[in-house]
Formats: structure tokens, C-alpha cells, sequence
């Protein structure tokens, strides 16, 4: 970090949070989240949290990858970190967690693709459930990959009903 103070500033941000990502991945999550936090560049900061997560969440420890977070300032990066902690949370075993979780995300968008993944890990009753909100919250592009999966001839039937619909109005 001493060296990366010596570079333009305009490409210093940059640089340090690609020293916090490398300093997680080798290990010392505790070290690279204090480097995260002393970034001064709001985006460059974000970016090296979101990292933290990632690892803390690759490591199995899901409760301090929340926390770390919570912490971050921006929404948006906030619910992109937060996908991997829910990701990790149903693996383990905790969906009902996990899917308050996803809840907790503010951007919709964010938000449902949060819930693809739960839905991907869950049973199917709360994949089918899950699905139908991701529909509500999002649009069908991200629904149709998981409906598939979870209710291979739903996309079908919503075709044909609609179909139906239109030679009715006609």
C-alpha cells in the first residue's frame, strides 16, 4: 500500500482495492477489511468490501461476510455482496435466513436475482414460490432460466393462456 501511494492519483484507488482483493484471497480477510475501510475512493472501497464478502463467504464464514456487508455505504454494491451471503446460507442449510436476507435487498432487480439463487438451492415448493417472486419483482428474462428448472411446463401453459387471451380479443 506504501507503493500504491506513489501512483497517480486517479489510478491509486484502483490499485488499492486490487490489493485488498489479493490480500483476502491469500487469506487475511481481517487485514484486507481494514486496508477496505481506509480507501478514501467511495467506489474503489465498495469494490474491495464486495471482495471481502466474496472471500469471507468462500472461507464459511457467512455471519462476518454480512456484517462486512452491511457496512457497505452504497445500496446497490451492498445487495451484490449480500447475493453471496444468501448463496452461501442456503448451501448451509438455512434458507428461511437466507430468504429474509434476499428481502433485506433494496433494488428489486438485485433483489430477484438474490432469490434465483435461494430458489435454485431450495425444495421445490419454495423454488416454485421464490419463482413467482422473482416474476413480480423483476421481469421474465431472469424468471424464465429458473422457471424452467422448477416448473418445466409453467412457461408453456402462461404461453398457451395467453395465446388463448389474444384469439378471444381478436
Amino acid at each position: 500500500m506504501t507503493l500504491v501511494d506513489r501512483i497517480a492519483p486517479e489510478r491509486r484507488a484502483r490499485r488499492q482495492a486490487e490489493i485488498v482483493g489479493q490480500l483476502a484471497r491469500y487469506g487475511d480477510t481481517g487485514g484486507a477489511e481494514a486496508l477496505g475501510y481506509g480507501i478514501t475512493d467511495c467506489r474503489a472501497q465498495t469494490r474491495a468490501l464486495i471482495e471481502v464478502v466474496r472471500e469471507l463467504v468462500r472461507r464459511g464464514d457467512p455471519d462476518r461476510a454480512e456484517s462486512v456487508a452491511h457496512s457497505i455505504t452504497d445500496r446497490w454494491a451492498e445487495g451484490e455482496a449480500l447475493i453471496a451471503v444468501v448463496r452461501e446460507l442456503a448451501r448451509r442449510g438455512d434458507p428461511d435466513r437466507a430468504e429474509v436476507l434476499a428481502h433485506s435487498i433494496a433494488y428489486r432487480a438485485t433483489r430477484a436475482r438474490a432469490l434465483t439463487v435461494l430458489a435454485e438451492l431450495s425444495d421445490p415448493p419454495r423454488a416454485r414460490r421464490l419463482a413467482a417472486q422473482v416474476m413480480v419483482l423483476d421481469d421474465w428474462a431472469t424468471a424464465l432460466p429458473l422457471l424452467e428448472r422448477v416448473a418445466p411446463r409453467a412457461v408453456v401453459t402462461v404461453a398457451d393462456q395467453a395465446d388463448e387471451l389474444l384469439r378471444d380479443r381478436a
